[in-house]
């Protein structure tokens, strides 16, 4: 009962309830008008719930159309729908340049809903939106937790477990994360991370602590 491993994995459990949630968010109503533009193996994953998720998810925008997915640099979001780019982490590492209000970066296992010019309310529309077509999402800012904490892991091979702790603290203190403990969630869920030590920023955390008392 007092075992560190136990103590991860509850830790784990409590990251892993509401990522979706943008903390400074009202409750805005779902994004129930979609459209896909361009190819992504996600989108015929979203396009097999749309109908039970009550999302109507179109090839084309239209009137109608609240925000728009896109993959691929040949597309464009006409004006009166929120522009959401589809990237993998190794295309999110610079989001600086990305002409768009969200990136949704997708790995397996887990997606990330980055806020890059939308407000917290159309952010949160958007991320419920995700979950309705049961597609496991956390909401970040500014810049991708998911694509700096891959980077690490590739940078350092032999040790990739050391440098996404060392990346987590890194994260935590440019605030793009709302909750410190969904950089341990997207670690543990499209990282590999082992999900019994509760997460890079935990782990870091801890030894932060130990070295304090000692």
């Amino acid at each position: 009962m007092d075992s560190l491993q136990r103590a991860g994995l509850i830790h784990a459990f409590f990251a892993a309830r509401a990522p979706h949630r943008v903390p400074d968010a009202s409750e805005p109503p779902t994004f129930e008008h979609l459209a896909v533009l361009g190819e992504h193996p996600l989108f015929e994953r979203l396009r097999g719930k749309a109908e039970q998720a009550g999302i109507v998810l179109a090839d084309r925008p239209a009137e109608a159309t609240q925000a728009c997915l896109i993959a691929g640099s040949d597309t464009t979001c006409p004006s009166h729908c929120l522009s959401i780019v589809v990237l993998s982490p190794e295309a999110a590492e610079d989001l600086t340049a990305v002409a768009a209000d969200l990136a949704l970066v997708v790995a397996a296992g887990m997606t990330e809903l980055v806020a890059l010019r939308a407000d917290a309310e159309r952010q949160q529309a958007v991320a419920y939106a995700l979950k309705a077509l049961r597609l496991p999402v956390t909401v970040s800012r500014q810049g991708s937790l998911l694509a700096t904490l891959a980077k690490a892991a590739r940078d350092d091979a032999a040790n990739p477990r050391a440098a996404m702790e060392a990346a987590s603290l890194m994260l935590a203190e440019r605030g793009w994360a709302y909750r410190e403990s969904d950089i341990d969630l997207l670690a543990i869920e499209a990282l590999g991370y082992p999900r019994h030590l509760g997460g890079p920023h935990r782990q870091a955390t801890l030894a932060l602590e130990e070295r304090r008392c000692g």
